[in-house]
């Protein structure tokens, strides 16, 4: 008796989700009495400045954690990875 095989079902391969093209340009910092703010200023697309501090979100993609000195930790929100534009 000759059983034949199931269907191979074709399974397409993961898309890739194509991350924004952005570049940290500047980081501003401010003083108030004991605390430092860091604002990152990051270039993306054609001629958008953004001007992101920590706890905000960016692209409605990421969430900002950290604006170092020279770097900006970006939390993307549809992987889980995190993203981190360096000053060149």
């Amino acid at each position: 008796m000759y059983v034949a095989a199931p269907p191979a079902v074709a399974v397409p391969p993961p898309t890739e989700l194509l991350e924004p093209s952005l570049t940290l340009i500047g980081i501003a910092e401010t003083r108030a009495s004991d605390t430092i703010v860091r604002t990152a200023m990051i270039a993306g697309g054609r001629d958008d400045l953004m001007m992101v501090t920590v706890g905000q979100r960016l692209l409605s993609r990421y969430d900002v954690v950290a604006v170092g000195a020279d770097a900006v930790e970006l939390k993307d929100l549809e992987t889980g990875a995190t993203r981190r534009l360096v000053l060149r």
